[in-house]
């Protein structure tokens, strides 16, 4: 190889094929910004393709070095070319566009997206001891051989440790109002979602959703997406995410995009320690996550045994997850789904659940539509819970709806994401869907909604507006009526004596033996229609102790404590019974 100056002004003078590196004790060969060979010596540490060589102790060199332009400052671009070209591109990836953010995120403390000398001296420098003791974890945990790095590597390396970096570096954002304190009583017989359950969505909003019916807004659920690792070409491991569950966020180049996900726990599934997950409280910061990669491991976005529904189901701490996940991989384990195919499945993957309704609607881009995407409704027969499943991306014109990145206003929402809205109400708006799913939802305990990747971003929109319900007059009632429905009866009187002692009232969400004091000898039953959690106001129980009582599960309610609070299951029943003397004020009893 023939002798070469580094262009590097601090390389002048010294042979460029030949440089030898005294951290690690290695040869090795540069021409310009190329690893061109590796040696060697006798007994000492080889140079791995996947370790990043700290060739200067000094910080004024490695700057220069990463410096690529001589300018004095050090940018995304710079390190683009300066680290990406320290390696052979057919065996290693370029570095991720999400490490670099955070490398001039950490050391930037000016924020104008450039690092001055100072400010990498600084930082380098500062955290010196540090990166040290990190290194030492790392390589002693993994029983690897390890080399020195600079503070370049440690920040690359350290996307999932300091993945906060990301967002606290942004402006700060401004949140949706919160909730009123009134839609519980307000919207008291509206339906509601008891769980949101999404795999590798993507983001769907420029303001995360919150849900109205809790005070802290957090959407009940999980938000589902999976990661992978690869040995780090700095140190440890580099983490991937599944690039679905980024894309709208981050988009194709540094924040080009900025759709956040909605205030919902999200939980990390790893197809390293599948039985591990990591569950994340929702937060400002984590409705940004997963941060970007500039490379995409497609195969994390996937269903079935290798995807989504394999990892979910090799752990334990969430086990309504599993059915979550089986449900939303339907639309990809049927070819052609058919209602009898469907059936057949429920029955062979998940025993006691049925399909209730089945609806097709005209997804995708405009121009390209035609009957693909998939709505199903499947319940419970012991517990009447159900679960509302909207299909995933299947084609071309999919993909063109997801990639629609402007927004638009849903259900009194500004900056949402026009392609998933799109799609939703597509699916909502079909013949099918108004015929054979919105009138059943009424007849569910509970009501979850899960999809994969285009499907839970569909999910996620309906589930905002559903727990961001409106009134006539209000901006986005439109919308709501769209995806609202009314809670169905949870009271059946089937035995009164005399006729009409007892009586449902608020749409069969209440029974009541009527205003004012009851009567003596009074005899009921009451069967119950959908699983519940009893509520009593106060005042609204008041029977004679120890003789005029209500009776569920053999448990007899007397005096003034009544059975609030207490879970009843479908198909069970409730007795009131009072006797021939003391009457008092009686008892309203809700769900």
């Amino acid at each position: 190889m023939a002798e070469q100056q580094i262009e590097n002004p601090w390389y002048q003078g010294q042979a460029a094929d030949s440089v030898t590196v005294t951290s690690g004790e290695k040869v090795i060969r540069f021409k310009n910004h190329h690893v061109v060979d590796v040696e060697k010596t006798q007994g000492q540490h080889v140079l791995k393709r996947d370790e990043f060589p700290r060739i200067f102790d000094d910080s004024q060199q490695q700057f220069g070095y990463l410096d690529t332009n001589n300018d004095s400052f050090i940018t995304v671009a710079d390190l683009q070319e300066g680290l990406s070209m320290s390696y052979d591109h057919t065996k290693l990836p370029m570095f991720s566009l999400a490490e670099l953010d955070i490398a001039i995120g950490a050391c930037d403390t000016d924020k104008d997206g450039k690092i001055s000398m100072e400010e990498f001296k600084n930082y380098t420098e500062f955290n010196a001891q540090k990166i040290t003791k990190e290194e030492d974890a790392v390589c002693n945990a993994n029983k690897t051989s390890c080399v020195n790095s600079s503070r370049m590597k440690d920040m690359a390396a350290s996307v999932e440790a300091h993945a906060k970096v990301v967002t606290t570096t942004r402006a700060p954002r401004q949140l949706r109002p919160g909730p009123r304190g009134d839609e519980k009583q307000r919207f008291k017989n509206s339906g509601q979602i008891a769980g949101l359950w999404t795999f590798g969505a993507p983001a769907t909003a420029h303001e995360q959703f919150r849900n109205a019916f809790e005070l802290n807004g957090v959407f009940p659920g999980l938000r589902v997406f999976a990661r992978t690792r690869v040995a780090g070409w700095f140190w440890g491991y580099y983490q991937k995410s599944d690039p679905v569950s980024w894309i709208s966020s981050y988009g194709f180049g540094s924040w080009s995009t900025g759709f956040v996900h909605a205030h919902h726990d999200s939980l990390t599934v790893k197809d390293y320690e599948p039985a591990s997950p990591w569950r994340d409280g929702a937060s400002n910061d984590q409705v940004w996550w997963p941060n970007r990669d500039v490379y995409y491991w497609v195969s994390g976005h996937t269903m079935g045994a290798s995807g989504y529904t394999g990892l979910v189901s090799k752990q334990t701490d969430y086990p309504f997850l599993v059915k979550a996940a089986r449900f939303a991989s339907i639309y990809g384990d049927i070819p052609e789904p058919t209602h009898d195919k469907i059936s057949g499945f429920l029955k062979e993957h998940t025993p006691g659940w049925q399909l209730l309704g089945m609806s097709w609607a005209k997804g995708g881009h405009a121009g390209l539509r035609h009957l693909k995407d998939m709505t199903l409704l499947m319940q419970e027969a012991s517990t009447q819970d159900c679960v509302l499943v909207f299909s995933g991306s299947n084609d071309l014109s999919d993909w063109l709806g997801n990639l629609a990145v402007w927004s638009t206003s849903w259900c009194g929402m500004d900056g949402v994401h026009t392609g998933f809205v799109d799609e939703l109400k597509q699916a909502v708006s079909s013949h099918g869907y108004k015929t054979t799913i919105k009138p059943k939802l009424a007849s569910c305990s509970a009501v979850h909604v899960a999809g994969h990747s285009l499907g839970g971003a569909q999910a996620e929109v309906f589930s905002a507006c559903v727990m961001n319900p409106k009134e006539p007059g209000e901006d986005g009632y439109d919308d709501y009526q769209l995806v609202a429905w009314e809670k169905g009866p949870v009271f059946e009187v089937v035995h009164s004596s005399p006729a009409g002692a007892c009586f449902v009232t608020d749409k069969g969400r209440c029974v009541t033996d009527g205003i004012g004091k009851h009567d003596i000898n009074e005899r009921c039953t009451i069967k119950i229609l959908q699983r519940a959690t009893l509520k009593i106001a106060p005042g609204d129980f008041d029977t004679e102790t120890y003789y005029d009582f209500v009776t569920i599960e053999g448990k007899r309610y007397s005096g003034k404590t009544g059975p609030h609070g207490v879970k009843v299951e479908v198909g069970s029943f409730m007795s009131w019974l009072s006797d021939y003397s003391i009457v008092n004020g009686g008892f309203k009893i809700c769900a």
